[in-house]
């Protein structure tokens, strides 16, 4: 299984086509974050002033308008991530399955005796489907991180500064587990698309073969090859189940 570094690289001149949309969607992503940052801020000012008795008309009317601003550039922000940036998604992923099955019409005979149909169409629909969505949001989510890391950064350093060091410090040792458990989950949802290939094989072998099947009565030996590969798909969706609420727990 690829890494996120190595998933990047295979995805990377996917963007070069559309590199005006995705700009666009992470400056977006920035105006959301920021006015995400400063509304509580604001919010927080107004308290202040009320407990104070320093709370006027005028002082009232900025507030609300800096408000208003940061909350329509929000809407607008998110807006476009939303709709525009999913756009970007879907026609990388039209964009990955025509050179995908480009791909599949140039691979020899070999490939397709070691391969069954299934497990093909499986890559091509499902597992291209999840790649796509990582394509849509890793630039962004990455960007969002980046940002929000120095933007609470420089807020709460200016609120208390020995605080803020000490909670950064903490944050090596909350990344390598999370890491750590994120390398297990990527392992239980291979093992999980593994499966439904293998399902999916079965089925397309099934149903093309099936005349043969009817004509040696084998229909009981179909669906209980079919149930035991359903049970394993079962058990590996429970486990994989248990792992998140570990996961959620830590």
């Amino acid at each position: 299984m690829l890494s996120t570094t190595a998933l990047l690289k295979v995805i990377a001149p996917y963007f070069k086509k559309y590199w005006k949309i995705l700009t666009i969607d992470l400056i977006a992503s920035a105006l959301t974050t920021v006015a995400m940052f400063f509304l509580p801020i604001i919010l927080q000012q107004l308290t202040d002033y009320g407990a104070s008795g320093d709370l006027t008309a005028r002082v009232i009317a900025y507030l609300a308008g800096v408000f208003i601003i940061l909350k329509s550039i929000e809407v607008i922000a998110r807006y476009y991530m939303t709709n525009i940036g999913h756009r970007m998604g879907a026609m990388i992923e039209t964009d990955m399955r025509r050179d995908i099955f480009g791909h599949l019409m140039t691979l020899d005979d070999t490939y397709y005796n070691e391969n069954k149909v299934g497990e093909v169409m499986t890559r091509v629909t499902n597992d291209l489907f999840d790649i796509t969505e990582f394509t849509h949001h890793a630039p962004e989510e990455y960007f969002i991180f980046t940002i929000q890391l120095v933007v609470s950064f420089l807020v709460l350093s200016f609120i208390n500064l020995p605080l803020t060091i000490t909670i950064f410090i903490m944050l090596p040792i909350m990344l390598f587990v999370s890491t750590h458990f994120r390398k297990r989950m990527a392992e239980a949802q291979l093992n999980q698309r593994r499966q439904i290939g293998r399902l999916n094989a079965g089925v397309e072998d099934s149903i093309s073969g099936i005349r043969v099947v009817k004509s040696f009565a084998n229909e009981k030996e179909e669906i209980d090859k079919f149930e035991s590969g359903n049970q394993k798909f079962y058990g590996i969706l429970i486990c994989q189940i248990k792992r998140d609420k570990i996961s959620l727990s830590t």
